[in-house]
C-alpha cells in the first residue's frame, strides 16, 4: 500500500489494503508481523489457491488500476537490483 509509505502501511500495519475496521474502512492490525501475515494468508486464500500466481493475473481481480501489475514489477526489480 503506497510502497510502504501510505498511513495504512504505517499506522495500521495494513500492507494490502484489506478493507475491515479499525483503520476507517480497512483492516487494523496490531504488529508489522501480523499485518504482514494478513496479506500473505489474502494472497494465498484468494489468488494463490485458485491458480492466480503471477502478477498479471493477480491483478486483474485484486487492482482497481490497470497500471498496478507493471508498478508491482517495477518494484519487486528494484528490491532485486540492491
Amino acid at each position: 500500500t503506497g510502497n510502504g509509505t501510505s498511513k495504512i502501511a504505517n499506522g495500521c500495519y495494513n500492507f494490502g489494503g484489506q478493507k475491515g475496521s479499525g483503520c476507517g474502512a480497512y483492516k487494523r492490525y496490531n504488529s508489522v508481523d501480523e499485518g504482514l501475515i494478513g496479506m500473505i494468508d489474502n494472497l494465498y486464500n484468494n489468488y494463490y489457491a485458485h491458480g492466480l500466481t503471477t502478477v498479471e493475473a493477480i491483478g486483474s481481480r485484486y487492482a482497481e488500476s490497470g497500471t498496478w501489475p507493471s508498478m508491482i514489477n517495477m518494484y519487486v526489480s528494484k528490491i532485486k537490483s540492491k
